[in-house]
């Protein structure tokens, strides 16, 4: 003990036994390298087996597969119903949103139609003139079945004792542009005279004569009824 205590006063110099609290002085040397590697640690098991808990990964139990299968179902779920409450939501938003513009669109009064006053297109060119129709004169026969107020003078053309052959002599004379008259059988007279005109007075009847004679086979004269 003496020694030890020299050598570490040779080697540390006086060292104050106050300093080391009344214990010996140890003298402090390392351990050889050879001697630490030659001899052999015991690790305790405990150790070994925290140790490959940490570096190993645990094998996954029949248990602990379903329990992530149904962790994984529930969060699918989940996820189904949000979508599904977001879907309720824009389509409950959409169906107020279109109710509100067609309520808008039924209430707004339609407006007006503007009518613009138009001033009409005249033409420049002249209207054309569409002539007017001549009237054709109708030639047509007169029946006379009795006397008049005053006397009467016919040019007779014709006398005859069927009615029907004075119309059919008529008829040819009124294509001719000439107006007939058809006079009546009266009082012992059984023929139809048939006349080409009548005048006021036996003067105007017999120039008549005068002037259209030549155009006829017949005899005229002037008959007074």
């Amino acid at each position: 003990m003496a020694m030890s205590e020299d050598k570490l006063n040779d080697k540390h110099g006086d060292i104050d036994p106050d300093k080391d609290f009344g214990l010996p002085k140890v003298e402090i040397a390392p351990i050889p390298t050879a001697e630490f590697n030659d001899k052999s640690v015991e690790v305790p098991q405990e150790a070994i087996e925290e140790e490959h808990s940490h570096t190993m990964p645990l094998q996954p139990t029949p248990d602990t597969i379903a329990q992530k299968k149904e962790d994984e179902t529930r969060r699918s779920y989940g996820w189904v119903g949000l979508v599904l409450i977001v879907l309720a939501f824009f389509f409950t938003g959409w169906y107020y949103f279109s109710s509100q513009q067609d309520r808008s669109v039924e209430t707004e009064p339609e407006a007006s139609p503007v009518v613009e006053n138009i001033a009409p297109v005249v033409p420049d060119t002249e209207p054309e003139i569409v002539p007017e129709e001549e009237e054709v004169e109708e030639f047509t026969l007169t029946e006379i079945t009795s006397r008049g107020d005053r006397p009467r003078y016919f040019v007779v053309v014709g006398s005859f004792v069927d009615e029907d052959m004075a119309k059919d002599h008529s008829d040819a004379l009124n294509a001719k542009g000439m107006n007939t008259f058809l006079i009546y059988p009266y009082g012992e007279i059984i023929y139809y005279r048939l006349a080409i005109g009548q005048y006021d007075t036996f003067a105007l009847a017999l120039e008549e004569i005068n002037r259209v004679k030549d155009g006829y086979k017949e005899n005229l004269w002037a008959l007074k009824y």
